[in-house]
């Protein structure tokens, strides 16, 4: 079975699928399919049978023989699952059956929005067997017409987002929700007038994972910077030096429009052949896992597949008992998230019966450097200031909320299965930190060990983390930098 699982994976060629000048070969990635498929579900008929063998009354090395052949076996089985996957899902995703059109949002994260950043500009990305090509793109202002003649049916978000958002009058807010398929939703019904024909997905990418993107495209020559974009300095323009060109004109037509540097991706792109798959996932998947390089489509299937690869999050409690959600949104409309860090300190105590007690402590400092461009500083009496909108997601009640010691006021809503609490601070350019205080309770099920999910926002500044679990048979301790979202489990088996 091994031989054959070899002989699929190599026949296949998987490994070795490249975009070649542009284009990908759907018609071989289809034949893929059939072979890839009856091999994933022979693989599993092998390992059953191998397991119903086992016996510790095997002498040892026939023991050790059978242990090698299902180690052996479950190394190829996730490679030839994807495989199949991709096979049957991506030639459809690409182009094959029909044109397919996905809108690119372009997340400003220096300005936070829940999934990330407001969106600043958009690009429309098309697939016609399997070839690539860039659509028209802009600033988003140039959709405000558009937005203003649509419609949202009722009932398709959250009243809450319907009124934080008002993404009829603002498509910038748009990602205010940090969950891709609600996002997703919305823009759908908002942008529907932006394409000639229907949308058939979304792509959310903001600067870190442009700067990814520069690696398999090459440098890219924008306006306004002698040095070309690269992978090395594209992050510094994005979120620093794009902000100390002159006011006036030149500023305006350069950004908040990603799409020029996109433009220029996408030209390097279609013009080599790109690397296959484990390369592209080495460079892209770091950015996919933290949430900021999001795709979605509005095919079940498509998206399982998009989730099986990390391009896809679902927010919510979906795999742990316990889940904490960190999000924010600027209400100033500023750029002061270029400066904002956050420390989260996330305590738990379990009791004999399930009972559990939760303090999170969130800790905001804006560290603003003496030459901090004019334009990300807004203007008037609010200049320097940064008024987040900070929301916590937790399936726990709440007992309490305080500022800086203080009772704070929180407003409560529901979401995702949990509660939202939301609190408004404004913190100072390089003042005491701030710090709100959430006091929460909750029972789980005492058959289970206690586990937690901890949500990753992508901002511009990754938050510093602490977790500390105790009860009996509970013993969890973690801190560190969150890069992409944290799984930790009372069962050691389970943290990731």
């Amino acid at each position: 079975m091994t031989v054959e699982a070899a002989a699929a994976v190599r026949d296949a060629d998987i490994r070795n699928l490249r975009l070649n000048t542009g284009t990908l070969d759907l018609e071989a990635l289809s034949q893929m399919g059939p072979r890839l498929r009856s091999t994933s579900a022979a693989l599993d008929d092998a390992a059953l049978q191998i397991r119903s063998t086992t016996s510790p009354w095997l002498v040892p090395a026939l023991a050790d023989r059978i242990e090698e052949l299902l180690e052996e076996v479950e190394e190829f089985q996730p490679e030839i699952e994807l495989g199949a996957a991709a096979a049957e899902v991506l030639p459809d995703m690409l182009g094959q059956s029909a044109p397919q059109t996905y809108f690119v949002m372009f997340g400003t994260p220096a300005e936070s929005r829940e999934l990330g950043g407001f969106l600043g500009s958009w690009a429309l990305l098309s697939f016609d067997q399997g070839r690539l090509q860039l659509g028209e793109s802009g600033r988003i202002v140039e959709l405000y017409d558009v937005a203003a003649a649509s419609e949202v049916p009722e009932g398709l978000v959250s009243d809450w987002f319907m009124e934080m958002a008002r993404p009829t009058q603002f498509p910038q807010n748009l990602p205010s929700s940090p969950d891709m398929a609600q996002v997703a939703a919305v823009s759908r019904q908002v942008l529907a007038g932006a394409a000639d024909g229907p949308i058939d997905g979304f792509i959310y990418a903001d600067g870190y994972a442009l700067a990814d993107l520069l690696q398999l495209s090459g440098p890219v020559t924008i306006p306004f910077q002698d040095a070309a974009l690269s992978s090395a300095n594209a992050a510094q323009f994005f979120f620093s030096d794009q902000y100390r060109i002159d006011e006036g004109q030149a500023r305006s037509e350069l950004f908040d429009t990603l799409a020029d540097v996109a433009a220029g991706v996408v030209v390097g792109i279609t013009g080599q052949t790109l690397p296959g798959p484990e390369e592209l996932g080495r460079v892209m998947g770091p950015a996919a896992r933290a949430g900021r390089l999001q795709m979605v489509t509005f095919d079940d299937e498509a998206n399982d597949f998009l989730r099986s690869v990390k391009l896809l999050r679902d927010f919510g409690l979906n795999e742990t008992q316990d889940f904490v959600g960190l999000v924010q949104t600027n209400g100033l409309g500023n750029k002061m998230d270029l400066y904002l860090r956050r420390t989260l300190d996330y305590e738990v105590a379990v009791d004999e019966d399930g009972g559990l007690d939760a303090i999170a402590t969130v800790t905001l400092r804006s560290e603003v450097p003496d030459d901090a461009p004019a334009f990300t500083l807004g203007t008037g009496d609010t200049a320097g200031l940064n008024k987040v909108l900070l929301s916590l997601y937790s399936p726990l009640v709440l007992g309490s909320v305080t500022i800086n010691g203080a009772p704070a006021e929180v407003r409560v809503a529901s979401e995702f299965g949990m509660s939202r609490y939301l609190v408004e601070v404004t913190v100072g350019p390089n003042t005491e930190p701030l710090v709100v205080q959430y006091l929460l309770s909750g029972s789980l099920p005492t058959n289970e060990p206690y586990s937690l999910e901890v949500w990753h926002q992508p901002l511009v500044n990754d938050d510093d983390v602490v977790i500390s679990a105790i009860g009996p048979g509970v013993e969890i301790s973690w801190d560190g930098k969150l890069v992409e979202n944290l799984i930790v489990s009372a069962d050691p088996g389970e943290a990731s």
